[in-house]
Parts: structure tokens; sequence; C-alpha cells
């Protein structure tokens, strides 16, 4: 069968089904209440949906109890496809190679749209050489692998790469929990080298936060207590207009921050928990804690904030996981209420990008790579589009690329309402940034 690689002009919204939306009111995130919010996500501008963890750890490919059923995932296929949106699924790749096909059989019989391959060491690429050869290459599917490795590349059935390296900007030895001083000119390798590598060839996933992550308005430097808007606004500006496919994970769209946990017990995550234990033998229980809170991938598992009634309008009960106390100002009804928010934004963005071919196949260019604070890159076919922004909480002059200086310049999309713009340079606030079409 011929590809149609449909998601190549695709956004993804990336959901933790245990954490989404309670639908049974058992304190669990569930397939149902997913179901619930298919016409939210559909109305942000989603083309798919991405689910993680949805098998139960200790039985291999069953789904856990507390999200749903079989036919539950189905329902949900149904009713993303009566809606024109794709599924995909995560897949934990073990050796029982056996069993791992039976399973992707039967997803395939329920109409899933693709799968991203979660390989834990190399020698499982033989796993992936048979469902390649057996079951991917004859059906329409999207397939990757995570993490990246170039050795997958050989396979012509991938053709997106899931790249982290940008999260090498603030981390040490590819470790959430060994943090380092945030380097913008590391961030900026990360977002553009495999992306001019393999420009021609491969797709980009454009990835801010997933389940492994922390919120990425609470990490990169940031100064998110001063600039709140400005800076989780800035980010998704410079990362989607670049060549690739934008992910966004779950309440990265209203501005959830990481959740400020005070004490261990409030962690669920095992490695989060294992990191703790191996501190203790270095460190006193709080410095320890310390260490692992602002890290701890629990940061993106709490519960979606929905609204601001009790538990965030998560559900009827208490949690499973505790809900981000930030929820009675951070929430999806508060930011659909005012007209200058992040929801619509992301709206604005989105459309931005689907309404204009130089997102999906202009090239790029990058300029300024050593500066510090600034990050400059163009996107050009027929159209011609520059994104510019400050990546600090300073003030900072910036001195336009020579080929757009005198020229005149319409901003399509700010996260200022004005912007400082003369013929030769532009005057940037904290966070400020700004798509600039070259007229």
């Amino acid at each position: 069968m011929e590809k149609s690689y449909w998601y190549k002009d695709s956004v993804i919204y990336q959901i933790y089904p245990l954490s989404f939306k309670d639908s049974n009111s058992d304190g669990y995130g569930d397939i149902r209440g997913i179901i619930s919010k298919l016409d939210y996500i559909k109305t942000l501008g989603i083309d798919a949906i991405r689910l993680f963890q949805l098998f139960d750890a200790s039985s291999l490919y069953t789904i856990s109890p507390n999200i749903g059923t079989t036919n539950d995932l189905k329902e949900l296929i149904d009713e993303c496809h009566k809606i024109n949106l794709k599924v995909i699924l995560d897949i934990p790749v073990y050796d029982e190679s056996i069993e791992l096909i039976e399973n992707i059989k039967e997803l395939i019989s329920l109409k899933v749209d693709g799968f991203i391959l979660c390989i834990k060491t190399l020698k499982n690429k033989k796993i992936f050489n048979i469902l390649n050869e057996s079951i991917f290459k004859e059906r329409d599917l999207f397939i990757t692998v995570e993490p990246y490795n170039k050795k997958y590349l050989k396979n012509d059935n991938i053709d997106t790469i899931i790249d982290y390296s940008i999260f090498k900007s603030d981390t040490k030895f590819n470790n959430q929990f060994l943090k380092r001083k945030f380097n913008l000119i590391k961030l900026k390798k990360g977002l553009f080298k495999n992306q001019i590598k393999y420009f021609n060839k491969y797709s980009s996933a454009l990835i801010l936060e997933n389940i492994n992550s922390q919120r990425s308005n609470s990490r990169f430097g940031i100064n998110y207590h001063d600039y709140w808007f400005e800076a989780t606004t800035m980010l998704p500006l410079i990362t989607y207009f670049t060549k690739g496919i934008p992910f966004i994970y779950q309440g990265q769209e209203i501005g959830i921050i990481n959740t400020p946990f005070t004490r261990i017990e409030e962690l669920k995550d095992p490695l989060s928990i294992s990191t703790y234990n191996k501190l203790l033998k270095i460190f006193k229980p709080k410095k320890a804690f310390e260490i692992v809170k602002s890290s701890a991938s629990d940061n993106v598992r709490t519960p979606m904030q929905w609204n601001q009634s009790a538990h965030s309008g998560f559900s009827d009960i208490t949690p499973w996981m505790m809900v981000n106390p930030t929820y009675p100002l951070i929430n999806l009804y508060v930011d659909q209420n005012i007209d200058n928010s992040i929801y619509y934004f992301y709206k604005d963005l989105i459309r931005i990008r689907k309404n204009n071919s130089v997102f999906l196949n202009g090239n790029i260019k990058e300029y300024n790579h050593l500066n510090k604070y600034i990050i400059v890159y163009k996107r050009y076919e027929e159209d011609e589009v520059f994104v510019i922004s400050n990546f600090s909480d300073k003030q900072h002059n910036y001195k336009l690329p020579k080929e757009i200086r005198n020229k005149n310049l319409s901003v399509l999309i700010s996260n200022y309402k004005d912007n400082d713009i003369n013929n030769n340079s532009i005057n940037l606030r904290p966070y400020e940034a700004l798509l600039i079409k070259v007229e």
C-alpha cells in the first residue's frame, strides 16, 4: 500500500490517560474520559492524539484496568475517526516478539493509525525488523521509534525522528535529575541540527513536553514567576514553526507549571522514588527531595486542570495523584474566558502554521547561532518568514539580518501586543517572540 504521509502536516496532542479525565468517579483518568473531551481536542486544531502508557506494566499488552477495556479503545478510535482525528499508540518493545506481533495485529484490526515503539535496547531491533516486514510496510501507518537512534533511520518505514536533544540544554548525561545551567546554544543545536541534516528525508517530532519531562515553562532557566505568559507562549512560537510535526502535551496549551511538591510521598513515578532513595546515600532527605522534585516526571502527570471546581474538574473524588495547587488560576475554563490567553495563542499559532505551506515544505536557515540570548531563523520557499525571539528575562536589542533591513515586514503573531521594530533592528522585551512575514 502506498503511504499517504498524513502526519506530515498534522499537529498531535499527547495524552496521559490516567491524568486526563475521570469518567466514572474512581479517581483515575480513563479512555471514556478522553472520549468526553474529543470535541475540545479537535477545536484546538489537533489532527491526531498520542496515548501514553495505555497498557498495564504487569501484563505487557493488556490495557490497564483503571484505564479501560479493548471495547473502550475501539469506541475511542471510532469516535476519533468520526471527527477526523487519528490515533497513535505508544508501544513498549520487549523481547517477547510473538506476543508483541499479535498485539500489534489486534490493534491494527481496531484501526489504530500509528505506533511509536519505545525500544530500550538495540537488541530489540530484530523485533522491529520482524514487525516492519510482516505488518508495517503494507499499511498506511505512522511509525517511528523512541528514543532516537540513527541506526533505525535506514528503515524505509521510519521517516520521523523523535529526538530530545533540546533537553540537553539544561541537563547532563541524558539524566533528567542532573541539572546544568541552561545553555541556549545547546538548545539551538538540539532544535536545528537534525532538521537541517535530514531535511529532505525525515521530519522531526517537535516536542517541548511529554510524559517523561517536566513542564517546559518551568525549566530552561525560565523566569516564569515574573513572565509566565510571555515565556509560556515564546516556547511554542520558536519551536512549532520549524520543520517538523508539533506534539503538544496535555495542559501545555494552558501553561501549567511544575507542581510545588512538598514531600516525597506526593511523587508517584517509580524513577523519581528510586532516584530519591539513591540520593539519600549522599544527601540529607531535604536536599535529596529538592533535587528530585523539580526534575521529576510527576510534574507532567498531575491531573489535567479543566476548571476551578474541586479536583480541577478532573474527577468527582480525590484523584490517584495530587492536583497541582495552581489549578484555581491556571485551568482551561479561565483561559477560554479571557481574550489574551495561552489557549487562544496556541489556537492562533496552529491556525497560522496550517494556513501557510512554507511551514510544511519551506527550507530553514538559522541565524546568530552563538548568540546566548536571541534565537532567529527563517523559513522560505515562495513566501519568506522569520522567527525572532528573546530567550531571557532581560531586554535586548537585536540587529535584523541584512537581507530584511529596510524592507516591509508584517507581524503574523507575537506574544506582545505591539513590537518595537525599525528599519534595522528590533527592541526585544523579556521572552518576546514574533513571527514576521517579509512582504
